[in-house]
């Protein structure tokens, strides 16, 4: 296994692990010498007692990427891309207002740990949106991060718990396991691209507006067409300016291309496109002092 070596040094540098071998060793010389043993019969004992000592370690140890965390540390530990989480908090699978929509029945990796704050950020979002729009569906949430943070599958980030994508909603309700379709597509007869119908922006807007007024929200990315029309569509319906604008400034706009005159560094680490779901990236937790927002 890839955590051979991080287990190993676990083994040695454990507490439990060293208070172990020094019983160990203690109380094999005692009995040892108290059952009338000599020098052969004390280091049996020692092996023995110091083999015990080590399945322990290794049953205490956590497994997998958790082998590589830093002691002391909790909640976000290191970036967004390279990290890890301590004491992360699962979404609960449903609720009244939302619902995992890749459950781990339909999915190997159980991504949907977060840090505290992150999971009720997005419980909240959720309650909002329903509460303004009784009978929009409940609201399907994507990736967290994993039980311990590092890697996932199919994200750059998504690894110290502060990230989150939430998909967006339309009037048929996307099922569990199911893909979600793209909100972005070119008009075979203009050839232009547009918002499909199926996305209705006003249950869209009051979703991403919930997270934009959350103070630990740093960023919101979503695809570029979807941030332009959610834009103009708050302008056309009398959202107010205050509303409108704090909303925007977090919305980051994500492409497949960069437009004409812009760096491509603008768009690194981002996965293309964002055209059917956002993805809410938070700001390191006051909690979570190993947390870094930059490499």
């Amino acid at each position: 296994m890839t955590h051979t070596p991080a287990r190993k040094v676990l083994f040695y540098l454990t507490p439990m692990n060293l208070i172990a071998r020094s019983w160990g060793v203690a109380g094999a010389v005692f009995f040892g010498q108290g059952m009338g043993g000599g020098p052969q019969h004390v280091a049996s004992s020692v092996r023995s007692l110091h083999l015990i000592s080590l399945i322990g370690a290794f049953m205490l140890a956590p497994a997998g990427v958790a082998g590589t965390t830093t002691p002391g540390l909790t909640g976000a530990v290191g970036h967004y891309s390279k990290g890890t989480l301590h004491q992360g908090v699962p979404l609960p699978i449903a609720g009244s207002d939302h619902y995992q929509l890749f459950p781990t029945r339909c999915s190997k990796h159980a991504n949907h740990f977060g840090h505290k704050k992150v999971v009720a950020a997005v419980q909240d979002a959720a309650r909002r949106v329903r509460q303004h729009y009784p009978k929009a569906p409940r609201v399907p949430v994507g990736d967290l991060s994993h039980r311990r943070g590092g890697p996932i599958p199919e994200h750059l980030s998504h690894q110290n718990g502060l990230d989150v994508d939430v998909y967006f909603l339309r009037r048929r309700p996307l099922l569990p396991c199911a893909e979600a379709p793209s909100y972005e597509r070119r008009n075979p007869t203009t050839g232009r691209w547009e918002v499909t119908p199926d996305f209705v922006s006003s249950w869209n807007w009051t979703l991403a507006a919930s997270f934009a007024r959350h103070p630990g929200v740093k960023t919101i990315f979503i695809g570029g067409l979807l941030r332009r029309h959610l834009g103009r569509w708050a302008t056309r319906h009398g959202i107010s300016k205050k509303e409108r604008r704090a909303t925007m400034r977090k919305l980051h706009a994500v492409y497949c291309r960069p437009p004409r005159g812009t760096k491509m560094d603008t768009y690194r680490g981002n996965l293309c496109p964002h055209d059917d779901h956002i993805h809410v990236r938070f700001h390191c937790p006051k909690d979570s002092k190993g947390c870094r927002t930059r490499r």
